[in-house]
């Protein structure tokens, strides 16, 4: 695959050229915009993208139903209602204290952040839903690392894989998938607690699947559920896989926290990722990042849904 704009050699799946930078895209043949690479519908007439016309060839475009025709009721998307949790509306110090010399990261800036209502999904993504959208929408599958699929949570997906993700379940379903900001994200995963984690202060590995230690233990991804919920029900918050957010990293804590970048498709900056996996603590405040583009085995995502009332 070439760069759209300095014709540099690309791997398939890039959506940034490596070389300049530029966002690659497709256009939609029945409206005329431009959106960005391996994108499975028109965000703008919600028509299909297919490959039939030779300008969208060259960017990896498939052939595929249109969204509506793909979708088959009958068919478990995972959205079963039962799994999503109503988060209230309410206020929390976001960070760590500074007080905690042991776990405060220097971008942890304790701010009071007001968070309105919104659902989360109980459990990270799992493969389960995630293949069955790659069968829907005709792409590839990502890897598991032979660790396991089914109720395993997905792995080796970009932010940009879980945004497109959500666009689709949002059409095909009728709801507002979205990922949840950053702010959305540790206010429910304290579920109205102010300790480390949810459950305490203290690490308890039989409360979270994450590992210290990975170099005595060769880390790898355990299904949902299979360690207890936090006070509002969310499972697998501290551990199992590291969770991308909709939001923007920012040092600072300048406000970035609150907003959703999911539209910002020219924008690679750095994304947040929460939760624990087998690399890093599982705090509730504790933050990490990677580029919009990248796939790691330890990164996956989770669901949240709007509410109106």
């Amino acid at each position: 695959m070439k760069c759209n704009n300095c014709n540099e050699t690309l791997h398939a799946n890039s959506k940034f050229c490596h070389l300049c930078g530029h966002p690659q895209v497709v256009t939609c043949k029945e409206c005329g915009v431009d959106l960005p690479l391996n994108a499975r519908f028109c965000s703008n007439c919600g028509k299909s993208i297919n490959d039939q016309d030779s300008s969208n060839k060259s960017f990896g475009g498939d052939a595929l139903l249109s969204n509506s025709e793909n979708f088959n009721e009958n068919l478990d998307y995972g959205l079963d209602e039962n799994d999503w949790i109503d988060i209230p509306a309410g206020e929390f110090i976001m960070g760590s204290p500074e007080s905690d010399k042991l776990f405060h990261g220097s971008d942890e800036k304790p701010h009071l952040v007001t968070v309105g209502a919104f659902q989360l999904f109980k459990t990270p993504v799992t493969f389960s839903m995630f293949d069955n959208y790659c069968e829907a929408v005709g792409i590839e599958k990502p890897s598991d690392e032979g660790w396991g699929r089914g109720e395993f949570p997905v792995i080796n997906v970009s932010f940009w894989d879980a945004v497109d993700f959500c666009e689709w379940l949002g059409k095909v379903s009728g709801s507002d998938i979205r990922l949840p900001t950053e702010a959305e994200w540790e206010y429910a995963c304290r579920a109205g607690t102010t300790t480390r984690y949810s459950y305490g202060n203290e690490h308890d590995k039989s409360l979270m699947h994450i590992d210290f230690d990975e170099y005595l233990e060769e880390f790898k991804t355990k299904p949902v559920k299979q360690y207890p919920p936090n006070p509002w029900g969310l499972h697998d918050m501290h551990g199992n896989v590291s969770e991308w957010s909709a939001s923007i990293y920012d040092s600072d804590y300048s406000g970035m926290e609150l907003k959703c970048s999911m539209n910002d498709r020219d924008n690679n900056d750095l994304r947040v990722l929460r939760g624990g996996s087998g690399s890093m603590y599982g705090l509730s405040a504790r933050r990490s990042f990677n580029f919009a583009v990248g796939v790691v085995n330890d990164q996956g995502f989770r669901i949240a849904r709007s509410v109106t009332r």
